[in-house]
């Protein structure tokens, strides 16, 4: 009986000497999971570690010199290695979203900010960022392509032509569709330079080549144009290819959907021309107001006056002389 004492006491010290290993001022003890496997997680940055009495704390151990949100005396921390592709890739995003010239990778500040964020960076040219952009545009145009292949439904299209500072014409291909959970999508599949001349019949052969890129010619519903007259020649170009592989509906009778927008701009512009006359008159008057600081105080003191004097009628008042307001 003593001797079975003696061995209880002996494991209770053993169990709790463990217990009382430095590696438990650093981490905390999670609940049993349902694999029945205990668990233990750093208090400093949440790493979670398997905390099985038979297996020891060899592997708390050797994360505590290692973890740099714990402050732990001794050498100097080893940082991880960095991930030198997933460093460009979000190099080349950082790119794409904020429109820098790729000459951003080789600034100085630019450079010596990353080299402080992680010493092991290596620098890239503006080469190597143009290459690291446009194998993240293949692949994420491999996605999307993937994507408009598995679409059920119909796809809407929207197209105009943009003109650039430097007088370059550019082509742009929205897609609309609803994906399988019900979801309205909307995707910019194209925005390319279209040198001239932007005749119908050419503008129609480039759209059908980016169709034919994307996959998609037998999946078109409608496209939406404004109402110039070379989209007419567009709409009957792409209805004659398109009734080919019998890819339309209705035979094409409501695939050429004319822009609202447009419309509405048509007419607003057509009222403005009736009173051009009198908006040129106020702009000409802005201008000789705006032309002198001198012209602006006194036109400015006068509309003050004028707008008091309207207070005083309609609230009531009689008179009024220089600034001050009689009854």
């Amino acid at each position: 009986m003593s001797n079975n004492t003696e061995f209880e006491d002996e494991v209770s010290s053993f169990s709790s000497s463990r217990q009382h290993s430095k590696v438990w001022d650093y981490f905390d003890k999670l609940p049993v999971g349902p694999d029945g496997v205990r668990k233990a997680s750093c208090n400093a940055c949440g790493k979670v570690y398997s905390a099985n009495p038979k297996a020891g704390t060899s592997n708390m151990k050797r994360h505590i010199p290692k973890c740099f949100d714990i402050d732990e005396p001794g050498p100097p921390k080893k940082r991880a290695p960095l991930n030198q592709a997933m460093y460009r890739e979000k190099l080349a995003m950082s790119i794409i979203k904020h429109n820098y010239p790729f000459s951003y990778v080789e600034h100085e500040g630019t450079r010596e900010l990353h080299k402080f964020l992680h010493n092991d960076v290596n620098f890239i040219t503006r080469n190597t960022a143009k290459s690291d952009v446009l194998q993240l545009y293949d692949r994420e145009k491999t996605i999307l392509k993937d994507a408009l292949q598995k679409v059920t439904s119909k796809i809407w299209l929207t197209t105009d032509l943009w003109s650039s500072i430097t007088t370059d014409g550019f082509m742009a291909l929205t897609a609309h569709y609803v994906d399988n959970d019900w979801v309205l999508r909307k995707k910019m599949l194209n925005f390319r330079v279209i040198p001239p001349p932007h005749s119908g019949s050419i503008l129609a052969e480039h759209l059908i080549n980016f169709l034919a890129d994307w996959g998609i010619e037998k999946k078109v519903f409608t496209i939406t144009l404004d109402n110039a007259k070379y989209n007419d020649v567009l709409v009957e170009c792409l209805k004659s290819h398109l009734l080919l592989n019998d890819g339309l509906v209705c035979d094409g009778d409501f695939t050429h959907v004319r822009c609202s927008a447009h419309v509405l701009n048509l007419i607003v512009q057509a009222g403005l021309k009736i009173i051009e006359g009198a908006i040129e008159k106020v702009r000409e008057s802005v201008k000789y107001v705006r032309g002198s600081a001198a012209r602006k105080r006194c036109k400015r003191v006068r509309y003050v006056h004028i707008h008091k004097a309207k207070l005083c009628v309609c609230m009531g008042y009689v008179g009024m002389h220089g600034n001050d307001m009689r009854y």
